[in-house]
């Protein structure tokens, strides 16, 4: 190879290589930061789709439950006042309890967002936690506006601990809302009527069900009381 193909042959792999590497530079550039989400941040959430709701207890267990629920909803909030205790008393490898939404949002107005709240809070693995402080404020959350709502749930969502500007970008993420849909789909599915809360044993819905915590444990670990 003589001197002038020598020279033309340098030429090409240093435009090939810098065309190479720009490319590779605006890749990187454009590229989505993924660091933001933790991984097992991530499973969580898709586990929570993958089983269709918020898992308590064994979901195997001989007992399963489920419950379709809103947030703004006042009759929701008094079992919310009995079941968390009764589900930490129940034998846990005896049930399931999976927590499904039902937002009727025609009378509701607020209970959209305070789910999505839930729902994003979930997405850091404190799902059980935003749900407990909602429900336990809501009636100093119903009537605010849009604004004050959203600063009212990002205030609760600091007292859980976790990252409030994941948080923040969780609320706002199309995403978050994709368990809300897909509880709304099921209950469709299932035939069920928009009444809140509706609980669920084994497949069978319950018109009646406990209203005390002692009552629940029996009704958790046996199916019946």
């Amino acid at each position: 190879m003589n001197r002038v193909s020598w020279i033309v042959t340098i030429l090409l792999v240093i435009i090939i290589g810098g065309s190479i590497g720009a490319a590779v530079q605006n890749k990187k550039k454009n590229a989505v930061d993924y660091s933001v989400r933790v991984t097992p941040e991530d499973q969580v959430y898709a586990a929570r789709l993958e089983r269709g709701g918020w898992l308590m207890g064994n979901g195997s267990g001989p007992q399963q439950f489920i419950e379709y629920a809103d947030p703004q909803c006042p009759a929701c909030k008094a079992l919310e006042g009995v079941l968390p205790e009764a589900l930490e008393q129940a034998n846990k490898e005896t049930y399931g309890y999976t927590y499904r939404h039902m937002l009727i949002n025609e009378i509701h107005r607020n209970a959209m967002t305070s789910a999505l709240a839930m729902e994003a809070a979930g997405r850091q693995g404190k799902f059980w936690e935003m749900k407990e402080k909602v429900y336990a404020e809501q009636s100093n959350w119903e009537s605010l506006s849009k604004a004050e709502l959203r600063a009212t749930m990002i205030e609760y969502a600091s007292g859980t601990g976790i990252n409030i500007e994941q948080f923040e970008r969780d609320l706002d993420d199309p995403a978050t809302k994709r368990g809300i849909d897909q509880d709304d789909t099921a209950a469709k599915a299932a035939g069920l009527r928009k009444s809140t809360p509706t609980v669920i044993l084994n497949g069978t819905v319950r018109e009646e069900f406990p209203r005390d915590v002692a009552t629940w444990v029996t009704f958790l670990n046996t199916g019946s009381y």
